[in-house]
């Protein structure tokens, strides 16, 4: 067996070039009937994009040259900066109007180019494949020195340019995927057979999905409706723990990135959650001292991220992917960190209360999602003048002048937060 599984992995440069060669062999028979039948075509951006993107830039250009003459005939008193914001939202405005006015894609037997902020040429040639997005069509080179053409999904005749680019060049997801799955199926790090390792990937590809809606549905229900919410902050503390034994148990075969097109299946509810739960944290509780709070969010960040890359070939600091799962880890892990220890810091915390009494100076609303803010004078051991977000009702009931009480808790951490009462 062991003999077996070694010809078997010997054999996997030889299936990879031979993925390859067949890509740029097919690839260079299809360029050179490309090169004999297929005429010089432009494509310019969709007409209706074209008119959207030109009304925004000369409403930019507008705007600013209204803020620049209003500043110069009312001598504010800050034209020092406005004079220099308004004349840059004047350039913005014409250098992406220039943009929208001169963007092209050619496509010619020989070359494509694309004429936007500046012109990108790649010889046919020197194309290795392309991968598809739902915003854009990549052209990549095979050589590192040569340019990548990026055309996105509003120029003009976007699906007959996905069309002639699958018909002459590889795939290189689906090229990428079949090379993955023959490694994966190759490695007796996830079976001591074939059929062991087919088993063990269809079964981290089924945990994978069922993980990944779960988290899905954790973050919903933290954002949207928080009840019961000692339930929520359980399930939401819990989950990523559940999340990290599954992505340790598989060794490496799942992963935390959602590439496209990769047979590994991926984990990334384990950002989702985390997310969620700092989300929940800052949103239902203000901290007063933060300085106990971050020390033990550090910590905990801290050793999430060593379990997380330990033993993982996934985290290496050589490759592109490597750098973008610790970026990824130490994020997911700062997240779920802040929001676990706010929870046990905050929730129902049965410390001392000390009450002290503020006065409204005015109140405001703010963002998208309606916050309710009050602008109040100095309490304890403040400096500043405070805002505090409030609820909807208690923000109806305050004016200025009226007086508010901050009822200030110590918390379980020794980092003290406040509620207000009126």
């Amino acid at each position: 067996m062991e003999k077996g599984a070694a010809i078997l992995v010997s054999l996997i440069p030889l299936v990879i070039a031979k993925n390859y060669f067949y890509a740029a062999t097919i690839g260079a028979i299809n360029i050179i009937t490309f090169t004999k039948f297929f005429p010089v075509k432009e494509y310019k951006l969709a007409i209706g994009w074209k008119i959207f993107l030109a009304c925004g830039c000369i409403a930019l250009m507008i705007a600013g040259l209204a803020w620049l003459i209003h500043t110069i005939l009312n001598g504010i008193t800050n034209a020092i900066y406005v004079i220099p914001c308004s004349l840059a939202l004047i350039a913005a405005g014409a250098w992406l109007l220039r943009m929208t006015i001169i963007f092209k894609v050619v496509i010619t037997s020989t070359y494509v180019s694309i004429t936007d902020n500046g012109i990108k040429t790649l010889n046919l040639t020197d194309v290795s494949g392309f991968r598809c997005s739902d915003k854009f069509i990549i052209i990549e080179p095979n050589n590192n020195g040569k340019p990548t053409i990026k055309i996105p999904e509003y120029t003009q005749g976007f699906t007959e340019i996905a069309k002639w680019a699958s018909t002459y060049f590889p795939d290189l997801d689906t090229l990428q995927q079949n090379v993955e799955e023959f490694e994966i199926l190759s490695s007796e790090e996830f079976g001591g057979t074939i059929e062991e390792r087919e088993t063990k990937l269809e079964s981290a590809r089924k945990v994978s999905k069922i993980l990944n809606a779960a988290g899905g549905g954790l973050l919903l229900w933290a954002w949207i409706w928080p009840e019961p919410y000692l339930l929520i902050c359980l399930l939401c503390i819990l989950f990523p723990l559940l999340a990290l034994v599954v992505y340790k148990y598989f060794k490496g075969l799942i992963k935390i990135d959602d590439k496209k097109g990769s047979a590994y299946p991926s984990l990334f509810s384990l950002g989702l959650v985390p997310l969620g739960l700092c989300v929940r944290a800052l949103l239902d509780f203000d901290i007063s001292d933060y300085n106990n709070l971050f020390v033990a969010t550090i910590i905990f960040a801290g050793i999430f991220t060593f379990v997380m890359a330990l033993k993982q070939s996934e985290f290496n600091f050589n490759t592109t992917e490597g750098k973008t799962a610790w970026v990824a880890t130490v994020t997911i892990g700062l997240a779920y960190g802040y929001g676990t220890t706010v929870l046990i810091n905050c929730y129902k915390d049965s410390s001392h209360t000390t009450k002290y009494p503020a006065q409204v100076i005015r109140k405001y609303e703010s963002g998208e999602h309606t916050s309710y803010n009050l602008v109040v004078t100095p309490w304890g051991n403040a400096k500043d003048t405070p805002v505090v977000t409030v609820g909807e009702n208690l923000y109806n009931k305050c004016y200025p002048g009226k007086t508010i009480i901050v009822n200030l808790q110590q918390g379980r951490l020794h980092s003290a937060w406040y509620y207000i009462t009126d």
